[in-house]
């Protein structure tokens, strides 16, 4: 099925109204997605969860070795010279909990391998603020707070490492008391500190950083009511998360086969990707407006990041914020989909789809009002996303997005040919290396060339920003986009910026012609006309990924199944049961502006709806179809009656009509 499973799950709870829930049924816990920083009671448990990826420990003033010059953390230490994996010091969860007189405290981390002497340690107050100062004696760690009058550290051994946890049993407090928490490499220097309701920052590590930096950690802690804990069936969870930004962190079903942790060098997936950020789970930064004055339920936006950066640029930013979030009632959400270079393939696309249904899930979103959106290879990503899934989008956004070959619009462009061979680099992972002597001599860094597929775009109006002067994304991408888009008469709105940069747009901040085009957008979910375009290398089934069908059609099976131009399986049909989406002109506009720079701009809308009969009946045809299924009822035809498919030139294709 073309549906990405996850996502799924999640759309089925938008737009319902809350159920009740029955008193031997708990709330759930949030241990398959979380908000980071809070802390819940969870089934008798105690459970702090923290932010991922935020171990980089205190701010000494000196470069951080971490991220990329548009995404660095606060935090500055190098596990390496530590003896330490990256992202071995790094906290997911804390759990406490009471075992008759003992306290069971239980940390899970992101990533420890039996190489690492990470040490957890915690300083419990029970004697209103007497005593405090270096817990450095009574842990191995390397760190000071006040109030204190008991602490331990406790290391991880044996199978522990394979399941990241370090636990230890310390004696139960005869009172209530106050916790306070951190993780250290094994030599004492402390990176990770828990109960941290309020930081900031590219990785949500400032107020760490700091504190860690000037050396007591006093101001995070944590109040335990000890008869909820010894109760053993204390259950409070954390709060839904209100408006403001956010970083979101959720598990995810898909791992990297050579382990888990962190690689600046990355991992070269063999298929256009490199993934950096290994783990089960995921980061993603989520900006929610204030609800509605109208109690409408929010928009919602995927804003994919660019290669050589990380999820916090472009969303962190007051004018992102107000301009495309608190106007438009929309939620933003960018994820880190494994790093800067993911390509938005494989785990990169399933993470993006996974953040999507994890905000689906937990604000009220409107189906009908969902976007996407990108900035360079998150601009190819956006490309992707919606050529292969265009019944789940009402509109689209691409700045300075990469086309697919960087020779696009001139005469050495691919156009719709593949490398030579590929069929046989497909049986390799599919992995494009381009070579010259063969074409263009320009590597793909995506899934392949989406400028291929963009009409399956008919229904899914998209905008598109380019740079005269971009060093990165050619002035002829621009070109190509604005031909490709006319030929495959598809809506769209096309900006030409000829004195702006790669980074002109994300610097200046300043969205207003996208987002006054994509304001009143609502998804299309029952057109009269499909038309979709696909190839079985564009496929990703181990990640969910699926794109096989949109809107009523389905289940598109190629009869030729080779990863070139032949083997691209093309449906054009139109229901004449169908009221809308029946379009079938597209007239073109010039237009031209000044903000934020000087612009000459393209517009297309479709115009001229076909005149249908109302019956059911579908007409079209298929081109390299070996079967296809058509959902009656999604095409407008009420169910068990009988659909007339004598129009469609089907080329000897099966097609197997459902309800």
């Amino acid at each position: 099925m073309r549906r990405w499973g996850a996502l799924v799950v999640a759309v089925g709870l938008v737009g319902l109204a809350p159920q009740a829930v029955q008193a031997e049924d708990p709330p759930p816990c949030h241990e398959e997605s979380w908000t980071g920083g809070t802390t819940e009671w969870c089934n008798g448990s105690l459970v702090y969860r923290d932010h991922v990826y935020d171990d980089y420990g205190a701010d000494t003033g000196s470069t951080s070795p971490h991220g990329t010059d548009f995404s660095k953390p606060a935090g500055d230490v190098d596990a390496t010279q530590h003896g330490q994996a990256h992202n071995s010091a790094d906290l997911l969860t804390l759990r406490l909990r009471a075992d008759g007189d003992e306290l069971v405290v239980r940390f899970e981390l992101s990533t420890l391998f039996p190489t690492d002497a990470t040490i957890g340690a915690i300083a419990l107050e029970t004697q209103d603020g007497v005593g405090g100062g270096s817990w450095l004696d009574a842990t191995g760690v390397d760190i000071a707070s006040d109030g204190w009058d008991v602490a331990y550290g406790f290391g991880a051994a044996g199978d522990d490492h394979v399941d990241n946890v370090i636990e230890g049993r310390v004696p139960l407090p005869a009172g209530d008391f106050r916790i306070q928490a951190v993780v250290a490499y094994g030599d004492g220097t402390p990176t990770n500190v828990a109960f941290r309701p309020a930081d900031h920052g590219n990785w949500f590590d400032e107020a760490q950083a700091a504190a860690l930096a000037a050396g007591d950690i006093s101001e995070f802690g944590h109040a335990v009511d000890r008869d909820a804990l010894v109760s053993g069936d204390h259950h409070a969870p954390a709060p839904p998360t209100g408006p403001g930004y956010w970083q979101r962190m959720f598990r995810s079903p898909y791992t990297i086969d050579v382990g888990e942790g962190v690689t600046y060098e990355g991992i070269d997936n063999g298929r256009g990707a490199t993934f950096h950020f290994l783990g089960a789970v995921q980061p993603y930064m989520v900006f929610v407006p204030e609800p509605s004055p109208t109690g409408d339920p929010y928009q919602a936006m995927l804003l994919l990041h660019g290669a050589g950066s990380g999820h916090n640029v472009v969303i962190n930013h007051e004018n992102t914020q107000r301009v495309l979030g608190t106007e438009l009632n929309r939620i933003l959400i960018s994820p880190l989909s494994r790093g800067w270079s993911n390509s938005y393939v494989e785990q990169g696309a399933a993470d993006a789809l996974q953040a999507l249904a994890d905000v689906e899930a937990h604000w009220p979103v409107d189906a009908d009002r969902r976007f996407v959106s990108g900035y360079s290879m998150g601009g190819a990503g956006t490309l992707q996303l919606t050529t292969w899934f265009p019944d789940m989008w009402a509109g689209a956004i691409d700045w300075v997005g990469f086309t697919g070959d960087c020779l696009q619009g001139t005469p050495l462009a691919q156009g719709r040919q593949r490398l030579p061979g590929a069929d046989a680099l497909a049986d390799q992972h599919h992995h494009f290396t381009n070579d010259a002597s063969q074409r263009s001599g320009c590597p793909l860094g995506s899934r392949a060339n989406s400028i291929d597929y963009l009409e399956n775009l008919r229904h899914v109006p998209s905008a598109h920003l380019f740079a005269g002067a971009d060093e990165l994304v050619w002035a002829n991408h621009a070109l190509g986009m604005q031909q490709r888009l006319a030929e495959a008469e598809v809506p769209h709105a096309l900006w030409f910026h000829p004195a702006a940069e790669h980074f002109t747009f994300a610097v200046l901040a300043d969205w207003r012609k996208e987002a006054a085009y994509t304001k009143d957008l609502v998804r299309v979910r029952q057109p009269a006309r499909v038309t979709y375009r696909t190839n079985a290398w564009l496929a990703q089934p181990e990640f969910g990924i699926v794109p096989d069908g949109a809107y009523w059609v389905d289940d598109i099976v190629p009869l030729d199944t080779s990863a070139t131009p032949a083997g691209d399986a093309v449906v054009d049909l139109l229901s004449h049961a169908c009221s809308t989406g029946a379009e079938d002109t597209l007239e073109l506009s010039q237009d031209a502006g000044i903000d934020p720079v000087p612009w000459i701009g393209q517009l297309g809308e479709l115009t001229t709806p076909a005149q249908l009969s109302g019956q059911p009946a579908i007409t079209g045809t298929l081109t390299n179809v070996a079967s296809l299924t058509i959902d009656r009822s999604d095409a407008c035809i009420a169910p068990g009656v009988t659909v007339d498919l004598s129009g469609i030139d089907a080329g000897g294709a099966v097609i197997t009509v459902v309800d």
